[in-house]
């Protein structure tokens, strides 16, 4: 008889089953043991087996719970995980379309240049043609001096023929008068376009700024990366980015001030350029009025010929009378004819030369317009490239932002996931465990017991372990929170602090986009809560020249209560020396060259920062640069 009973019914059958029969006691599918009728057990040996089995289940039954809620937890840090590295993803792209559109308005730059080389050849080409007609009207002019010498011969006691050469002399002076005219507003058109060449040479260098600017931000962001630690460091290294974003906003800051004056430098060459194009096309109007009358002049000479042909045959006709000899007058007839054919070739040549001027004319006003066709295009590819301009600058702060918030994600994903790693490897590690102990359990209650108590002191180091881990994190969810609002602060400061303004050391500047006498520089500063730039050290004498790039900066320095003694004014903090320290003065300098230059300022003349000192006269317009000291803030 088999009887799959519990245990606890293990008592009963013992003493009731007859002797000698064999009894299999199944207890979940798992045999228990053999047993003879006949042996008896203790009966409190049974019990204790039993509550020490089902204490081992619970216990069991609890790990695996804990077991499922630690893969449940694993489970969701894993989705945030890659949630997190789908955002980094994104900002990625962006980056690389940035760079794709950087690369674009390099090429339309290009091209811009390439079509401003174009226009100057062009220019020298329209400059060489209006030359060549002057030449050619110049030529003209000259078989107009000989046909009026042919006249003279033939009608010199004619009265009014000499009123009309002193007329013609009096056009001739009139036209000579228009060509200087016309030379010098060549003159003028040529340095002109010296200046625009200058200006692309500005814009050229102004690029190749931007573009190291750009290569320094992408060897920052590398650093930035490989130094990015800890919590600590990465505020340090936070701030010391703030600081050179900063530098390199300002940077582009000036910049933008120094493009937006080239353009304005252009747009006063375009002005000047329409204002000659007005002045030739009146010219070439003048030139146009005078070659008409040139030809009235020379119908009138023509007719004046006629009847000068005609008085001719009248005397011919009277010396026949008194000749009486027609051979003579035969020979004067065919000299007569050979005068007459000779003026006919010499009429001839002057109509070829007539149309030939007329031809280079509509030459001349054909290359006109294309000139100003050419220019129309000049000016819309420089607005088109202007506004790509501003939109990759908008872009490149963007993405600058975004790549700051994506690394600052990236590092705190990194490290949660390093230690959501570790825990996961000691879960591993002790599920491997509890796997063995549950095999060793079915083979041997007293080594299952022992590694139950063994087991368990592992799980309250894990769960001491777990708790301890999740105070950490905490503490850094709260750290980093901390660095995110220092890191709000440091921005609205930067905000209040900027608008024109520069840092240095300890103390802000400020670089005027406009011109003013010294005095009235003076009074622009005060307004600002500041005063005129005071140097008192060779780094802050270095960062202004470079901070003002191409520009002349008036300074604090003066002798206008005694010649020759230099000194700063007093508008700064209390208790500033108004006596110079170390001065940077140019070579020869100063020299009050028209005894009233009494105000010093910054000159680019020449490249060395350390003589760059200049006097000039206080009623000088020029840039200036306001200085902000701690005091004062």
């Amino acid at each position: 008889m088999c009887i799959p009973y519990p245990l606890v019914w293990l008592n009963f059958i013992l003493y009731n089953c007859p002797k000698n029969r064999y009894v299999s006691i199944l207890t979940d599918n798992r045999i228990i043991g053999h047993y003879y009728s006949a042996e008896r057990f203790h009966t409190s040996s049974l019990n204790n087996l039993t509550k020490e089995r089902d204490q081992l289940k619970t216990s069991y039954n609890t790990l695996t719970k804990e077991r499922d809620e630690l893969q449940t937890r694993y489970n969701t840090l894993t989705k945030e995980r890659d949630q997190l590295q789908t955002s980094y993803t994104t900002p990625t792209k962006e980056r690389d379309q940035l760079k794709t559109s950087y690369k674009t308005l390099t090429k339309e730059r290009d091209q811009l240049q390439t079509r401003h080389n174009t226009l100057t050849k062009e220019s020298d080409q329209l400059q060489n043609r209006y030359n060549n007609l002057t030449k050619k009207r110049d030529q003209l002019q000259t078989r107009y001096n000989n046909l009026t010498k042919e006249g003279d011969q033939l009608q010199t006691s004619y009265n009014n023929q000499t009123k009309e050469r002193n007329q013609l002399q009096t056009r001739y002076n009139t036209l000579t008068k228009e060509k200087d005219q016309l030379q010098t507003s060549s003159n003028t058109l040529t340095k002109e376009r010296d200046q625009l060449q200058t200006s692309s040479n500005t814009l050229t260098k102004e690029r190749d700024q931007l573009q190291t600017s750009y290569h320094t931000l992408t060897k920052e962001r590398d650093q930035l990366q490989t130094s990015y630690n800890t919590l600590t460091e990465e505020r340090d290294q936070q701030q010391t980015s703030y600081n050179t974003l900063t530098k390199e906003r300002d940077q582009l800051q000036t910049s933008y001030n120094t493009l937006t004056k080239e353009k304005d430098q252009l747009q006063t060459s375009y002005n000047t350029l329409t204002k000659e194009r007005d002045q030739l096309q009146t010219s070439s109007n003048t030139l146009t009025k005078e070659r008409d009358q040139l030809q009235t002049s020379y119908h009138t000479l023509t007719k004046e010929r006629d009847q000068l042909q005609t008085s001719y045959n009248t005397l011919t006709k009277e010396r026949d009378q008194l000749q009486t000899s027609y051979n003579t007058l035969t020979k004067e007839k065919d000299q007569l004819q050979t005068s007459y054919n000779t003026l006919t070739k010499e009429r001839d040549q002057l109509q070829t030369s007539s149309n030939t001027l007329t031809k280079e004319r509509d030459q001349l006003q054909t290359s006109y317009h294309t000139l100003t066709k050419e220019r129309d295009q000049l000016q819309t590819s420089y607005n088109t490239l202007t506004k790509e301009r501003d939109q990759l600058q908008t872009s490149y702060n963007t993405l600058t932002k975004e790549r700051d918030q994506q690394q600052t994600s990236y590092n705190t994903l990194t490290k949660e996931r390093d230690q959501l790693q570790t825990s996961y490897n000691t879960l591993t590690k002790e599920k491997d465990q509890l796997q063995t102990s549950y095999n060793t359990l079915t083979k041997e209650r007293d080594q299952l017991q022992t590694s139950y108590h063994t087991l368990t002191k592992e799980k309250d180091q894990l769960q001491t372990s777990y708790n301890t881990l999740t105070k950490e994190r905490d503490q850094l969810q709260t750290s980093y929170n901390t660095l995110t609002k220092e890191r709000d602060h440091l921005k609205e400061e930067l905000n209040k602090q900027s608008g024109g303004w520069k840092k240095f050391k300890s103390s802000w500047y400020y670089l005027s986009t406009e011109k003013k006498s010294w005095t009235e520089s003076r009074q622009d500063c005060l307004k600002r809560g500041a005063h005129l730039v005071i140097i008192n050290s060779k780094e802050e004498q270095e960062f202004i020249h470079e901070w003002s790039g191409c520009l002349d900066i008036y300074l604090g320095f003066h002798d206008t209560n005694t010649e020759g003694v230099w000194e700063w004014i007093n508008d700064g903090a209390l208790g500033q020396s108004s006596a110079p320290g170390t001065t940077y003065w140019r070579d020869g300098e100063p020299n009050d060259a028209h005894q009233g230059e009494d105000c010093a300022h910054i000159s680019k003349k020449v490249s060395d920062p350390l003589k760059s000192w200049n006097d000039v006269p206080c009623t000088t317009t020029s840039h200036w640069m306001c200085e902000k000291t701690p005091s004062t803030l």
